[in-house]
């Protein structure tokens, strides 16, 4: 094996390591978020009610395809980090819309497309100076400061984060200015999700399509 595949695998172990790790963290920001926008929503959006065990496949599925379709973006943006004079740069905007996808997950779920992994990938791609700028300081933390004081901070900065981003509204263009440059960010993760899903067995997909 060589030394950048080993680089590769022990990055990767590490990153599925710190995501279990801080699985807690992010459940309890998501749930606050979801609480102060529920409080202070004009019209808060309620997501249907299924039987317990309907709601957990649902959640493993999209839990699966959603690891993928983020993490592709840990693997770019160790891809990107090997190249000269640009990689550090790039190697921290990727890691910047990773960020940001999360904060703002907890207030597309509260929205009646945000369900969709589609729609919040889209959003990123969409709106991605935003969203670089939304990011950049958590991935700044993780990436400059060492290991454990960039996880614990990112930690501790993760519930207010996820405040900011449902009380935050992207102000629309003014007319004329066009339709604004999409990046195809999760273009990677995409294909590999959808491919996830079109492999599932039909009684699988046909169960899935029926529950969303």
């Amino acid at each position: 094996m060589s030394h950048s595949t080993k680089r590769l695998v022990a990055f990767t172990a590490v990153a599925v390591l710190k995501s279990l790790i801080l699985l807690p963290v992010y459940q309890a920001s998501d749930g606050i978020a979801r609480a102060y926008y529920a409080a202070f929503a004009a019209e808060p959006f309620e997501p249907p009610r299924r039987a317990p065990l309907a709601q957990l496949a649902l959640t493993l599925i999209n839990g699966t395809v959603r690891f993928i379709v983020t993490f592709s973006l840990v693997l770019i943006a160790v891809g990107l980090s090997w190249l000269p004079l640009v990689g550090t740069v790039l190697y921290v905007a990727v890691l910047s819309w990773r960020m940001s996808f999360f904060f703002h997950s907890a207030l597309w779920d509260l929205t009646p497309a945000g369900t969709s992994l589609h729609y919040k990938t889209m959003q990123i791609e969409t709106n991605w100076a935003y969203h670089l700028g939304f990011g950049v300081l958590a991935s700044t933390f993780i990436f400059i400061l060492p290991t454990e004081a960039g996880d614990l901070l990112f930690g501790l900065g993760h519930p207010v984060l996820c405040l900011i981003a449902v009380s935050t509204q992207l102000s629309p263009l003014p007319p004329g200015d066009g339709s604004p440059l999409a990046l195809p960010i999760f273009n990677l993760g995409n294909l590999a999700g959808d491919a996830v899903l079109a492999h599932m067995p039909k009684p699988v997909r046909a169960a899935l399509a029926a529950l969303e």
